[in-house]
């Protein structure tokens, strides 16, 4: 997950902040007109302050924001090369007083980092995962994919 420049298409500038992958969902739910006023409640500052997806706050209105129920984290670069990022972002997006979304009803999509989705693996959280090869052996995966040439599905 990464921003991209308008002068250089294409080309990842940095990773995304949690707070921007979070503002994201808000911004599905604040168009669709079912965060009210004055957001989602989600209080993301003091949860990245606190360094972790378990502080604790009262459960916001839940029937006000229930227009994102599924979550697929793909198409703005690898998720997984943001990995604390993300974990963070969706830690925040699963927890009750957050955006409640199950876990089970979060999928990242990724081009195979072997590493991360080992370290993903070792997570409490139940997240889903799909992984796109490109093809069904390492030469053509290279050939379709160029960045992803030295992540071989053999790792």
């Amino acid at each position: 997950m990464v921003a991209s420049s308008a002068q250089r298409p294409g080309r990842s500038e940095r990773n995304l902040s949690v707070e921007e992958i979070v503002e994201q969902v808000l911004a599905v739910e604040r168009e669709a007109g079912r965060a009210g006023p004055g957001g989602s409640g989600i209080d993301v500052t003091s949860t990245i302050q606190d360094g972790s997806a378990n502080s604790q706050y009262s459960t916001p209105d839940l029937s006000r924001r229930s227009l994102v129920s599924n979550l697929v984290i793909m198409g703005m670069g690898e998720p997984l090369a943001n990995y604390d990022n993300l974990m963070l972002a969706l830690k925040i997006l699963n927890a009750p007083w957050g955006g409640a979304i199950g876990a089970r009803k979060i999928t990242i999509s990724t081009s195979g980092l072997a590493p991360q989705i080992r370290k993903l693996a070792d997570e409490p959280v139940q997240f889903r995962l799909a992984i796109s090869l490109h093809g069904a052996t390492d030469e053509t995966r290279d050939k379709i994919m160029p960045s992803t040439a030295s992540i071989h599905c053999a790792s």
